[in-house]
């Protein structure tokens, strides 16, 4: 049987500015929180119906906000981040869709089996250039928080399980980026940065 999977992000519907609060409360209770857990739940179960073998977490929210609302030690100056602490995860580092679909993985599985999961998480390069200042260390740090996150969001439990990991990086290979010529310090440093998010 041919697997198939998606790349995660939907159209929304509904009221986003809600939801949006919901995933930054979440898990905690509260309606904005029980919103977001319906969002996300029902937009899988949308996809199991689809008859994809490997459905992506729903993908509303911004794929780099979401991950720089998971990581510590930041922050903004005129629209760019610094790491002016050391870099690490919070919330345990927990992506909330994720977290929402293992919460409801028995419900999902009583109809359509055990779920097998996939998630997308951005990677550092296309991160980084959210950054004030783009260097080896910072490509490092990024990789230290995103092999936390990746290894906080994959698990296998009874109902479902994490069956397929994907590193987004859209802008590599699409931009010019001296950092990362072939033969610089920069290439070599993402090449570590991105072996130690798939191996850590």
């Amino acid at each position: 049987m041919v697997e198939s999977y998606d790349v995660g992000s939907l159209p929304f519907t509904g009221d986003l500015e809600k939801f949006l609060k919901g995933a930054k409360a979440y898990p905690s209770p509260g309606e904005e929180s029980a919103y977001f857990e319906k969002k996300v739940v029902d937009s899988f179960r949308d996809k199991l119906k689809a008859g994809l073998s490997i459905p992506n977490y729903p993908q509303f929210r911004d794929m780099n906000e979401m991950f720089f609302e998971l990581m510590s030690g930041l922050s903004k100056i005129e629209n760019k981040y610094f790491f002016l602490e050391p870099a690490d995860v919070l919330k345990d580092g927990l992506i909330p869709e994720v977290e929402a679909l293992r919460r409801n993985s028995r419900i999902l599985s009583e109809k359509y089996g055990k779920i097998r999961l996939k998630i997308c998480v951005t990677g550092p390069h296309t991160l980084s250039y959210f950054f004030g200042f783009r260097n080896c260390e910072l490509f490092e740090d990024l990789a230290r928080v995103l092999a936390k996150i990746v290894a906080a969001n994959t698990f296998r439990e009874r109902e479902i399980e994490v069956a397929l990991v994907a590193l987004d990086e859209p802008l590599l290979g699409t931009i010019d980026d001296p950092l990362v010529e072939f033969g610089s310090e920069g290439r070599e440093c993402l090449v570590d940065a991105l072996n130690r998010i798939y191996h850590e």
